[in-house]
């Protein structure tokens, strides 16, 4: 089984077809899953959209009635994950959910304790501001990890939750 974790705040234009793509990924590579979004603080849509799929596909939907930060949220789903994998992901289908199952193969095929996606296109790059920061801080980490890194920055993982337990109190909120 995987549990998939969606933090999320006024994310009411892409939860909803990020969470169809979820599952749509999950169900035709016949991989068990529950989906716990968290509504962190939304003062959109994005918590009614969300609770429109519990009745179905194995959802359920947290609701913070503040934003209590990303990491927060991610560490409240994490708590609340019924399997010992757990996929993250963000709410605003930035992500390649088709991937998530080539993921899951490398943790249960290959064994790994982790394993990272990637985000490609416009969204991934960002402001045209931000694109020379990125290229140096993306430089250095490939330097320093002597590889190729294709999103430095991914939040589309999939983990063992008992290894990221030992490590919980040190993410921040």
């Amino acid at each position: 089984m995987l549990s998939v974790i969606i933090p999320a705040r006024n994310e009411e234009s892409a939860i909803g077809q990020t969470i169809e793509s979820i599952i749509a990924s999950l169900k035709s590579a016949s991989i068990e899953y529950e989906i716990i979004v968290i509504n962190d603080g939304s003062t959109d849509l994005t918590g009614k959209i969300a609770d429109s799929f519990k009745e179905q596909d194995m959802v359920r939907v947290i609701h913070h009635p503040q934003p209590s930060g990303y990491g927060h949220s991610l560490k409240a789903g994490i708590l609340q994950a019924r399997s010992n994998l757990i996929a993250i992901t963000d709410a605003d289908g930035t992500y390649p959910h088709d991937k998530l199952p080539e993921l899951y193969k490398v943790i249960i095929e290959d064994g790994y304790d982790m394993a990272v996606g990637a985000r490609t296109g416009p969204e991934y790059r960002g402001t045209f501001l931000k694109m020379p920061a990125r290229w140096v801080f993306l430089w250095l980490s490939e330097y320093a990890a002597g590889q190729k890194i294709d999103d430095i920055n991914s939040g589309l993982r999939i983990f063992k939750k008992e290894i990221v337990l030992k490590y919980l109190h040190t993410i921040s909120n």
